[in-house]
């Protein structure tokens, strides 16, 4: 069974995953239909991945010092 600990690691990783390819797909639909609002999505993606990537290393540097279970 997995910690909490372990279980939020996975899943920072896992939406930051999703948020890049999502991210990827709005750009690449962007550049084939030129709709504005791809584009906006395609930002609004990258910047939630770049937001969780920070957000995980924080949190990886808090619970350093934590014992995992």
């Amino acid at each position: 069974m997995m910690s909490i600990k372990s279980f939020h690691i996975f899943f920072v990783v896992i939406c930051s995953v999703f948020f890049f390819l999502i991210g990827i797909y709005n750009l690449n639909n962007y550049l084939i239909l030129k709709d504005s609002s791809l584009l906006m999505y395609s930002i609004g993606s990258m910047i939630g991945t770049i937001a969780l990537l920070i957000y995980g290393n924080k949190f990886l540097k808090k619970i350093k010092n934590i014992d995992h279970a």
